[in-house]
């Protein structure tokens, strides 16, 4: 579709490239190294126990030791609910005493019985929160239709199957570290990689007992990644160093997870056993769905357990025309380390079962599974059963067709090759939502400032956490007031000057929600320098406009001008433009995701070879960017379908660590086609974007699945895909 911006839709070279390829940006672990105190944490060897005793006074008089807390101190009662659980923490003026004050606290724990299955979690006698007397950390139902006379119509073929994930953990590129301190004026200075710095701070404050404004919180030049691994606060994490801050007599204090910290301290993806049973028409229409989900939350309860049920429940609307469905959900809590915000919250697991099923239903019909998905996909004007809400823009179909025809979907029947490999092609749809997606709305704000030389400054409170969303609100504000991208800023994430946002650059909601908010506060600023600049020249306001990054005007006289922007902005410094974006749209974004992959069968290796990841994005406001969020969801899914999950047993974590936590390696990555559909411009949104980050992990599971399903003839069900699995289906190895 052909456009008229020249800055947008341009694959302009990324805002922070130059400081991360030259190494001169810093992280939040390459930040506070001067005059600070080093935190180190003292936590549980065992899933659950009661403290029987707790003495830090030989800790607290060794050298260097300036302060220690206890679970108490952070509000906490005496009981420990999983591997890793914290019981105290210290900060001294060195690592290494710290570490060794650590090891002169007295502790003892007295052993309770531990719940390690989510099932027996509902059964079990003792509770692990009275809060929570069922051990439900939250629960979710929904019914549209009549589900049970419509799988029970003639005619109707029912399938059932039961499907289950593993438990993935984040592995962002650097581990957890914060600063805090209490500067003169009593208040607490934060400093940490928190996609969400007012989230955050919310969150803080909470779990303190203090006023928001009690707080300030600034992220570092650099964050390294999150995927919901650094989403807000974590009580583990920046409430230590708060505590031992004030301890301390408000001295700074460091606190920098070790590497086992970060598999036990944070949180995994949920683990989920899905129960679906459907009913489809002999010509292919789906016409019941009915989904029992139950998610094992572990130790602790948050918020997150309702997104992910709510995600669960709603997206099956977002993504299928069926009138018939019911809905189960249920967040069991259990002594496994916790988990909580990942990638595709919900969703990612939910296409994965809903693929994989839904891939076996047009196996039964004997239908190509993308004319079955073309059968039974929503359409744009489809109002979601689920959420009432209607869906104006969807380019799945498009998805489909290029997808296709980029993996060779003609070939896909597998077929046995000479040296001993089986090769099988499958597909995937997904779907998530752009923003939070609350009933209330989402909501953004921006700021957008004129500097005397004519440069640019953005001010968001949604930072960039890699993925580049600083690039894109740069690329936005130089659209809108034509000037060269080089010549905006985007500055520093800080509560006590960025205006305010409540979610920061969470939810995929950086490009349509700060991006709407800015593109709001750039056409403000605009605004304000014609106004300003027909009284500075003296010609009238209607006669002046802003055009390519200067000024056009008329005169009493009818002569024209032109004055660019420099010469204007060196008269009139520090001319700004608020912006503000709201939506109670959160748009979906599709995407059908082709993949290829072959099954060594004597190893029972699986190897993807290639993924088509076709993406209903709406719009790409920078291409190569959009293309590099495809490329590392691919990734992504190659490891949530082969390769990572924190093993437990009797809710021990086996693998919590680098050495032997399984992460995918460029040897493991596949050709990537990124496919950029952009066919249906999304109305809502500026330049009409969607958000991809998240959408992006999404098919990616039920396409790698689906490929393998179709090499072995055996459906999968279960990931991630253990070589042994392969070999018993082979008949290689004994169960």
């Amino acid at each position: 579709m052909a456009t008229a911006e020249t800055v947008v839709g341009q694959s302009v070279p990324t805002k922070l490239g130059r400081a991360k390829v030259t190494g001169r940006g810093r992280f939040a672990a390459e930040t506070g190294s001067g005059n600070v105190l080093h935190a180190a944490a003292l936590r549980s060897p065992v899933p659950h126990a009661r403290i029987s005793l707790l003495d830090t006074s030989q800790a607290e008089v060794l050298p260097g030791v300036r302060a220690v807390v206890t679970r108490a101190d952070l509000g906490l009662d005496d009981r420990v609910r999983q591997y890793g659980d914290i019981v105290a923490a210290v900060a001294a003026d060195t690592e290494q005493q710290a570490r060794a004050a650590l090891a002169a606290i007295d502790l003892e724990l007295e052993e309770l019985p531990a719940i390690c299955d989510p099932w027996q979690s509902l059964e079990a006698k003792g509770v692990l929160h009275e809060a929570n007397p069922d051990n439900i950390a939250y629960r979710a139902e929904a019914g549209f239709g009549d589900v049970e006379g419509a799988l029970g119509a003639p005619d109707v073929v029912v399938v059932e199957g039961r499907y289950r994930t593993g438990r993935p953990v984040h592995c962002n590129l650097s581990r957890h570290c914060c600063v805090a301190r209490v500067n003169s004026e009593g208040q607490i200075e934060l400093m940490s990689s928190v996609d969400g710095p007012y989230y955050a701070r919310s969150d803080l404050a909470k779990l303190l007992g203090v006023e928001e404004g009690a707080i300030r919180i600034t992220t570092p030049e650099l964050l390294s990644s999150s995927f919901g691994g650094h989403s807000t606060v974590n009580f583990q994490h920046e409430p230590v160093a708060v505590k031992l801050s004030l301890k301390a007599g408000g001295q700074a204090v460091r606190y920098q997870y070790e590497p086992e910290d970060e598999f036990v301290a944070g949180h995994t993806r949920h683990a989920v056993d899905v129960r679906i049973r459907s009913g489809a028409s002999r010509d292919g229409h789906l016409v019941a769905l009915d989904v029992d989900v139950l998610a094992d939350h572990g130790s602790y309860p948050n918020y997150i357990s309702r997104v992910v049920l709510s995600n669960f429940r709603d997206r099956v609307g977002e993504l299928l025309d069926v009138a018939n469905y019911s809905y189960r959900g249920r967040a069991a809590m259990t002594n496994n380390v916790n988990a909580g915000e990942f990638r595709g919250i919900g969703s990612t697991q939910l296409m994965f079962a809903l693929g994989c099923h839904l891939d076996e239903v047009a196996t039964r019909l004997g239908l190509d599974p993308v004319e079955f998905y073309r059968r039974n996909i929503v359409k744009a004007g489809h109002v979601a059963i689920t959420t009432g809400k209607r869906i104006e823009s969807t380019g799945l179909d498009d998805c489909l067709t290029r997808g296709a025809k980029a993996i060779g979907w003609e070939r896909r029947k597998p077929a046995d090759r000479p040296e001993g490999r089986i090769r099988g092609i499958g597909v995937g749809i997904g779907t998530h939502t752009t923003g939070v997606g609350h009933e209330s709305g989402d909501h953004s704000s921006a700021a957008v400032k004129l500097n005397s030389d004519g440069s640019i400054d953005v001010m968001v409170a949604a930072p960039d956490s890699g993925q580049g969303a600083s690039t894109i609100y740069a690329q936005v504000a130089a659209e809108e007031l034509g000037v060269p991208y080089e010549n905006v800023r985007v500055s520093p994430v800080d509560t006590a000057i960025s205006p305010q946002d409540p979610w920061g650059t969470v939810a995929s909601r950086g490009t349509y929600m700060v991006g709407g908010a800015v593109l709001d506060a750039a056409r403000e600023l605009r605004a304000t320098l014609e106004r300003a600049s027909a009284g500075l020249m003296r010609v009238p306001e209607a006669s002046v406009k802003f055009r390519n990054g200067g000024i056009d005007m008329i005169d009493v006289n009818g002569k024209e001008h032109r004055v660019d922007l420099k010469t204007v902005a060196s008269k009139l410094p520090g001319l700004a433009g608020y912006g503000t974006f709201t939506s109670r749209v959160n748009p979906p974004t599709y995407g059908a995701y082709f993949a290829e992959v072959e099954v060594d069968t004597d190893t029972g290796q699986i190897r993807v070879v290639k993924v088509a990841a076709a993406l209903d994005l709406g719009r790409a406001v920078n291409p190569a960017q959009c293309r590099g969020q495809i490329e590392g969801s691919v990734m992504m899914g190659v490891e949530m379908c082969l390769l990572c999950d924190l093993v437990h047993e009797d809710c021990l974590p086996l693998n919590a660590s680098y050495f032997d936590y399984r992460l995918a390696s460029t040897e493991d990555a596949p050709e990537i086609e990124a496919i950029l559909v952009e066919s249906a411009h999304e109305p809502s949104g500026p330049y009409g974007v969607k958000g991809i980050g998240t959408p992006a992990m999404t098919p990616v599971a039920p396409a790698i699945c689906n490929a393998v399903s179709a090499a072995l003839g055996v459906r999968v069900d279960t990931i991630p895909i253990s070589p042994e699995w392969v070999l018993r289906v082979l008949g290689k190895l004994q169960p």
